[in-house]
């Protein structure tokens, strides 16, 4: 059975991803440092040890608006803009981004730029909802799943509210 591992903690704790578990009532904030440890933080190191799971989004939500830092947007507009503004042409962008979105190039062959977004927004470049290491935020409040991107692991806490259940605060769920 895989585990998440220590290398997709790192990569998403500068961005202040939120885990929670099955049996956890809240959410909490991945920090790097435990010396930064505020009420509602945990350190990775025992994120590790009770296997808690990340919340992020799921690729798919490239393409549908999100909001982040009280600003709504879609995603993949941003990347495509960023592409462009690094000195490719449009139809260079869309080709990456297509690809990357049909699956014919992994993330590990974006430009670093576009990959260090991604995580920054929380989305689940390494594929850890499917291999249910990671919630999809999508659905984590009223507990269904969609099996498309949950794979067989389908299981999420039950949390109350309306929409995803959660605010964006400082471009980060809570």
């Amino acid at each position: 059975m895989e585990k998440l591992t220590i290398n997709h903690l790192l990569a998403y704790a500068p961005f202040g991803v939120m885990v929670t578990k099955d049996n956890w009532d809240n959410i909490l904030r991945v920090v790097v440092d435990r010396y930064e440890l505020d009420t509602y933080d945990i350190s990775i190191n025992v994120v590790l040890e009770l296997e808690a799971k990340l919340i992020l989004y799921p690729i798919s939500d490239l393409l549908k608006e999100i909001e982040c830092n009280v600003t709504s947007f879609t995603p993949i507009k941003i990347l495509r803009q960023l592409i462009i503004n690094r000195g490719e042409n449009q139809n260079i962008a869309d080709a990456i981004l297509n690809r990357f979105l049909e699956g014919k190039i992994m993330f590990d062959q974006l430009p670093y730029f576009i990959v260090e977004k991604m995580l920054e927004w929380h989305f689940d470049v390494f594929g850890l909802i499917p291999k249910g290491l990671a919630y999809n935020i999508n659905t984590l409040d009223n507990g269904e799943e969609d099996n498309s991107e949950q794979g067989e692991h389908n299981q999420t806490p039950d949390r109350k509210g309306t929409g995803n259940g959660w605010e964006i605060h400082d471009g980060h769920p809570r």
